[in-house]
């Protein structure tokens, strides 16, 4: 606990010194959360918000709201940790730190989701409190991961129960985030990405092309997110599949959208996915029954089961953004021995959402430490399902005479999400609700460069390219640990709920905290 504790002050002690505004603004839309086209509101000062008006703010929806709606998942996920980490730690400090490290996102988490509503200078100053401390901890995060990463000891957990047990508790906690998956309401990416599927079959072309879509919400997702959900409604709905006329409009209320079901399956498909990858990688590496105890930690978190209450969750299984790459992840994990399935599914995984790609040159690295033929057979993997995944979104996107197809899908996507105009300006960020830095650090360098001239994506590059040279001296158990670092150092620079996307971290973590045995259990091809 100490240690955690010296690793979040350098943030909080960063945050209370550096200070804010008072005169810059930022948006919000009447009654709800900020939004980029509402009026303009004062941000909040660094004495109001890290000072007894935001803590206890903060403390009043935690200990409201937040517990209340939150609490059974939060519980639930705190017990699992709790007592499997102590139990299966020698060292008692290791293990109070590990199950910490573990547990400290959903504590602002939960603090956060109850300000759905922002109407008082009160309650700004919790929402950024909030959010500053999520980004704290999510930098903690990708800290203690990195530092893992460089570590040569094994991590010293053993599994305490028998593996029948495990086995069984794995099963339960599966088919109990699967329930939860049926009971929660798809977020907005699963609403939007159903609805660009449905809309790509009608009209042959993806939303990138689409009049009714392009430039909008369902047309800023990557194309293998559409294609899953596409094939889901074909296979699910049958001849009622795809009803509407290719001239309709989405906006009429004659049209016929998807229904909700088809998302929510891609999602449960997406955390079956997740979990398997996560079990066969730690079953190589340690043994099943280790592998089982990961599975039960990832499936029965409170970031799986989702923190939000019943209304609107922040993270969970109600968001295909969050659970798809991550099994994409994962699967390109469990494939360490098999270098082009892992090249394609990490290029697959790319193409759902962005970060993926960034786990490209460490696990490069990590085959190039097998061996020069198993870096050339992922390499090569991964590039040609990349080209053939850009030939098929410029082939089924349909564009005017002077448009470029990739320029349209780079705009429609990575600058929607993290351009000025949309998402990047969200005021749901650390980003949004410390606008005097992100005039510093997260504001393009070059105005051509768009968001990929920032200093914060400059970040994410640098460590993505340092993980080539973990890879090339790591065991598998210390890329997973880079690749938890990865994910967490992109959310530091994704503007709208960074630090929300626990789950993408969270395979590799696992298994880099309990399945590493040494170089003596390393996967051979």
């Amino acid at each position: 606990m100490r240690v955690l504790l010296r690793t979040l002050l350098p943030f909080l002690l960063a945050a209370a010194v550096w200070g804010q505004s008072d005169t810059t603004t930022r948006p919000q839309v009447p009654g709800g959360i900020w939004h980029p086209a509402a009026d303009s509101l004062a941000a909040v000062p660094t004495s109001a918000w890290l000072g007894p008006e935001g803590l206890g703010a903060w403390a009043r929806r935690f200990a409201g709201r937040g517990l209340a709606e939150d609490g059974p998942a939060l519980f639930v996920g705190a017990m699992v940790t709790l007592f499997i980490v102590l139990r299966g730690f020698g060292n008692r400090r290791r293990g109070w730190l590990v199950a910490a490290w573990l547990l400290a996102p959903a504590i602002p988490l939960v603090g956060l989701v109850p300000f759905q509503t922002v109407t008082t200078e009160t309650e700004r100053a919790g929402f950024t409190l909030a959010f500053t401390v999520l980004w704290a901890v999510t930098a903690a995060w990708a800290f203690l991961s990195w530092k893992t990463a460089d570590s040569v000891a094994p991590s010293g957990f053993r599994n305490p129960f028998p593996t029948k047990v495990t086995h069984t508790g794995a099963i339960l906690a599966m088919v109990g985030a699967l329930a939860v998956t049926a009971v929660r309401v798809p977020d907005d990416c699963g609403v939007y990405s159903n609805l660009g599927a449905q809309r790509w079959v009608e009209t042959g072309t993806l939303p990138y092309g689409d009049a009714a879509l392009r430039g909008g919400a369902a047309a800023t997702y990557g194309p293998v997110l559409y294609a899953l959900h596409a094939g889901v409604q074909a296979a699910t709905l049958g001849d009622e599949a795809f009803p509407n006329a290719p001239d309709a409009r989405p906006l009429d209320r004659s049209y016929r959208r998807p229904p909700m079901f088809t998302t929510k399956i891609v999602a449960a498909l997406a955390l079956v996915g997740a979990c398997i990858g996560l079990w066969w990688t730690a079953s190589r590496m340690a043994d099943a029954g280790t592998a089982s105890v990961c599975v039960v930690l990832f499936a029965a978190s409170p970031y799986v089961l989702g923190l939000g209450g019943k209304d609107a969750t922040i993270c969970g299984v109600g968001y295909v953004s969050h659970l798809v790459p991550a099994a994409f992840v994962a699967g390109a994990m469990a494939c360490m021995t098999r270098p082009a399935i892992g090249g394609s599914l990490l290029a697959a995984g790319a193409a759902t959402v962005y970060w993926p790609a960034f786990l490209a040159p460490l696990f490069l690295g990590a085959h190039r430490r097998a061996s020069t033929n198993a870096a050339t057979r992922f390499f090569a993997a991964f590039a040609t399902t990349g080209l053939l995944i850009a030939a098929w979104v410029m082939t089924n996107t349909r564009v005017a005479a002077h448009e470029n197809a990739v320029a349209l899908f780079f705009k429609s996507t990575l600058e929607h999400q993290e351009g000025a105009d949309q998402y990047g300006s969200s005021p749901f960020s650390f980003w949004g609700v410390h606008p005097d830095w992100a005039s510093v650090l997260h504001r393009p360098l070059i105005q051509f460069g768009g968001s990929l001239s920032k200093p914060t994506f400059l970040l994410v590059l640098a460590v993505s390219i340092g993980g080539w040279f973990v890879g090339r001296r790591s065991r598998t158990a210390r890329v997973c640990a880079c690749a938890a670092a990865i994910a967490c150092v992109v959310q530091l620079w994704k503007t709208h709920a960074g630090g929300t996307y626990v789950e993408w971290a969270l395979p590799p973590l696992l298994v880099a905290l309990f399945a590493d045995r040494g170089d003596a259990t390393e996967p051979r091809a």
